[in-house]
């Protein structure tokens, strides 16, 4: 593992907004709101050296630019790529606690693979359960020691990408280019529609069938612009230590998250949930 630490003093969004012009998956694992507890870290990856996806039983994995596909377990393939990862030894002390590897997202969906759920929802949007990038050369932002970190396996990565980052910031005179306007919002839930659907689940719950449902609605709008201009206003009225942007070729991903899910550290597993569980309710 290389490490090479970046002197010059450089805004962390404008980085990213201008690493995101290039083509290609990115990452950018963002702790806007610095803490030195849950946000001290920054993370931007691109050009991932490998792509895994999967929709039910479909896996497909991508590595020098070319793509193979086939039928089985998409958990079993999951933890093929992280077994091939943990093959590698870490020969230098890095400077934070993620120096590369996964990064992508699971949906809801890949429950099915764990338990015997009925397939009743419609996949209208036609995104993949699971969509992972495989990176090895990352950038790395410590806020409390306002440190900037490339980490790379290979050197010449390392190098090539501090190249790409000089020169994406030097060609950077024009203004931000993320103006967005927004549209009126709409749900898929009506206001009768919605009353009546939490009285049935109530009147579930007072029978037996469920003690907990989570009910939510998707809220849609027509975008004009770049959706980094949602992202930015995001950041500025809503910071959070776990806020990201996953970008694909086919879409892109915005999340703000006060929470932390899972963090596991020499045999330790940490959770940091908004709402603790009452053992009593």
């Amino acid at each position: 593992m290389y490490c090479i630490l970046i002197n010059r003093n450089m805004d962390l969004w404008t980085v990213f907004r201008q690493l995101n012009k290039i083509e290609g998956p990115k990452f950018f694992l963002d702790s806007s709101l610095n803490n030195p507890d849950t946000g001290r870290y920054s993370y931007i990856g691109i050009r991932p050296n490998a792509l895994l996806r999967s929709r039910g039983e479909i896996i497909e994995y991508q590595e020098g630019g070319r793509w193979s596909s086939w039928k089985g377990d998409p958990l079993a393939a999951l933890q093929k790529v992280l077994n091939k990862g943990k093959s590698r030894r870490l020969q230098t002390k890095i400077p934070a606690p993620f120096c590369g590897g996964l990064v992508g997202y699971m949906g809801y969906d890949m429950g099915r693979n764990l338990e015997k759920i009925p397939h009743i929802a419609t996949n209208d949007l036609m995104m993949y359960e699971q969509y992972w990038g495989i990176y090895d050369c990352i950038l790395v932002m410590d806020h409390f020691q306002r440190q900037l970190w490339i980490t790379a396996n290979d050197l010449q990565k390392a190098k090539e990408l501090q190249q790409t980052i000089e020169a994406s910031i030097n060609a950077c005179h024009d203004k931000e280019d993320e103006d967005t306007w927004i549209g009126e919002l709409s749900s898929n839930f009506s206001r009768e529609t919605y009353t009546q659907t939490v009285k049935n689940i109530k009147e579930r719950i007072r029978q037996g069938d469920v003690y907990q449902v989570n009910l939510s609605q998707r809220f849609t709008f027509p975008l004009e612009g770049s959706s980094l201009g949602i992202y930015k206003i995001l950041r500025r009225i809503n910071p959070a230590p776990f806020a990201a942007v996953l970008s694909f070729d086919e879409y892109e991903i915005l999340s703000m998250s006060p929470e932390r899910f899972l963090r596991i550290e020499d045999r330790k597993i940490e959770t940091r949930p908004i709402k603790v569980p009452d053992p009593e309710e």
